[in-house]
């Protein structure tokens, strides 16, 4: 049993990755797995407008973050999931927030390699630099390898989401290994 839970985290996504690969599977008409029917398109299209809700209203209570905070060891929390899954829908994004407050939780999500079926490792190397500004102005003097956000000053801007789509824009489209993996 341990080898299999070693190999599945070595074979896993992070929440971000997996809602990237996920969406990026919907925009080409498709879900996770081998198996590809309208049904499980439809239930996959449901579960990015749940996910994208829960993301966005979902909040730690005060009582359990502090417990999350004061985690003194690390530990892995492995899930199995599917983009068509909807009980992954309703729980994966409580899940996440619950790891985001706490140093000690790597959230791991499992899928499979779209050619063999077997658990894909996907390891992102993410290099940008952002400079959020108000004005262009402030702009003025920084290596031109930043990417700027200008913003206005009534605006909330919530950089969370600006980063997790540049990470989320690295994640390969249909995630395979990058040996002939039908030949084994």
């Amino acid at each position: 049993m341990k080898n299999i839970l070693v190999k599945a985290q070595d074979h896993s996504f992070s929440y971000k990755d997996y809602r990237q690969y996920v969406s990026k599977l919907i925009s080409e008409g498709k879900s996770t797995g081998h198996t590809q029917t309208e049904d499980l398109l439809h239930y996959s299209e449901l579960n990015e407008t749940r996910l994208r809700r829960l993301d966005k209203t979902i909040k730690v209570v005060p009582e359990i973050e502090q417990q999350l905070s004061n985690l003194s060891k690390k530990y892995t929390w492995l899930v199995i999931s599917e983009g068509w899954c909807g009980d992954a829908a309703q729980i994966l994004p409580i899940i996440n927030k619950m790891a985001e407050v706490s140093d000690f939780i790597n959230l791991k999500i499992v899928l499979d390699c779209q050619r063999c079926l077997e658990a894909l490792p996907i390891e992102l190397k993410v290099d940008f630099k952002l400079a959020f500004v108000r004005h262009e102005q402030q702009a003025e003097g920084l290596d031109s390898s930043y990417e700027l956000y200008v913003t206005k000053e009534e605006e909330e801007l919530l950089t969370i989401d600006i980063i997790t789509d540049e990470i989320l824009l690295s994640i390969p489209m249909a995630p395979s290994h990058d040996f002939d993996c039908n030949l084994i």
